[in-house]
């Protein structure tokens, strides 16, 4: 199961426009301190917080439990990091440094996601239903909510995504689960990822 998953997640992100998103990539010390390295190859030294958190970029840190989510191998491609819950729920985080300014607005975002996701899929617009889309809020910044679900491969998968959009800035906190509708358990489950999360 873990191969098909990481396909839906890999085809959701086929179409994502690439970016240097400012993703961290790793620890290193430094005349006896840690300092967090990132794909744009700037680093900055680890505070407190830091070190009890995943961190994923320079904003945004997994702080949730690591028993319940854990932590998946990444090909370091346009997902900045990816999570299993159980053999039919998964997460992954998308971090880009475009933003408002750039014109990724909610509006822009709402309709990107869908078309994209059926791109990655193979299969028009029309064969993606949709199950949520509304306004929401992540800690202090406004958000979007869509839910939605394709098959990947004749794999019927349900996508939960809270899209965060800052001036220079995104990022799509995403959870995905077999299935064909949008169940509650999936719901509580988004749930508990996005409050995972820490944006500075």
């Amino acid at each position: 199961m873990f191969k098909v998953i990481s396909v839906a997640a890999m085809i959701f992100a086929a179409c994502l426009p690439a970016s240097m998103a400012q993703e961290a990539v790793g620890r290193a010390m430094v005349d006896g301190k840690t300092v967090i390295l990132f794909s744009d190859f700037s680093w900055e030294y680890e505070s407190a917080g830091d070190a009890e958190c995943q961190v994923i970029s320079r904003e945004l840190s997994f702080c949730g439990s690591s028993l319940k989510w854990r932590a998946m191998p990444n090909d370091g491609g346009e997902v900045a990091a990816m999570y299993r819950y159980d053999d039919r729920n998964y997460a992954m985080v998308v971090v880009e440094d475009l933003g408002i300014e750039d014109g990724l607005t909610k509006d822009f975002m709402r309709k990107a996601v869908i078309e994209n996701a059926a791109s990655g899929a193979g299969v028009p617009v029309s064969a993606v239903t949709v199950f949520e889309n509304t306004d929401t809020m992540f800690g202090e910044s406004e958000a979007v909510f869509v839910a939605y679900g394709l098959a990947v491969d004749n794999l019927p998968i349900v996508y939960a995504n809270t899209i965060v959009t800052k001036p220079n800035s995104s990022y799509q906190l995403i959870t995905y689960a077999v299935g064909r509708e949008l169940t509650d358990e999936q719901k509580v489950l988004h749930v508990d990822f996005i409050d995972s999360m820490q944006l500075k």
